[in-house]
């Protein structure tokens, strides 16, 4: 039995391997146009999402997806292209606490949509306690004392009644339990605000009384 190739055949195996073509190009270039996708968090409530792009296969959009399940994703942003840049960013200024999902979308020039990596973020709400003990003295000295969910610097500033700075400093806390003396010895009488500033988003006032 011999098998006869008709021109309509050939003409459809034709335009199958040019349509199965397109498609893997396609896909092949929506791969290769994202080259890293990272998710941290940069403060309370905030996640900070970076990526990097080839900057020969550019996507005309990026948009930013957030899920608090994993299922459902909604926009939270759009970044347009920039010609030659090949690194984005963008904060999620309301992230909320748990495990947050995160992914790109993009649409190539052939309109064609494309999806990174699903990342996964656990954003711990910050934490802390802050006291002075006392918060009234007639001496030269008290104590601060902090409990900090993490390790990380605390920059404090003493602000008196006329809201003049009067004293600021960084000093280093760890992670629990923090006792910080402060000498005002120097200071005036009066009523003063101690805030309390950490770089993991922790943010504090308290009120110190010198008589």
């Amino acid at each position: 039995m011999k098998t006869f190739l008709r021109p309509g055949n050939i003409i459809i195996a034709i335009r199958t391997f040019f349509v199965f073509l397109f498609f893997t190009q396609t896909l092949q270039a929506q791969v290769l146009s994202l080259l890293k996708f990272t998710a941290t968090t940069a403060g309370p409530r905030l996640i900070l999402l970076q990526w990097n792009v080839d900057a020969q296969q550019q996507a005309s959009a990026y948009e930013v997806q957030r899920s608090m399940n994993g299922l459902d994703f909604t926009d939270i942003g759009i970044l347009n292209t920039v010609r030659d840049k090949t690194d984005y960013s963008f904060i999620d200024a309301d992230a909320g606490s748990g495990n947050i999902f995160y992914r790109l979308k993009w649409v190539q020039g052939n309109n064609m949509p494309g999806y990174s990596i699903e990342l996964v973020v656990n954003h711990s709400p910050v934490t802390g306690r802050l006291s002075l003990r006392p918060s009234v003295i007639d001496y030269g000295s008290t104590v601060l004392f902090l409990e900090s969910s993490s390790g990380t610097d605390m920059e404090i500033r003493i602000i008196d009644a006329a809201g003049r700075l009067c004293r600021r400093q960084t000093v280093s806390v760890n992670q629990g339990d923090n006792k910080l003396p402060l000498d005002i010895s120097s200071f005036a009488r009066g009523l003063y605000h101690v805030d309390v500033c950490l770089k993991n988003g922790f943010h504090k006032a308290v009120e110190l009384v010198k008589l």
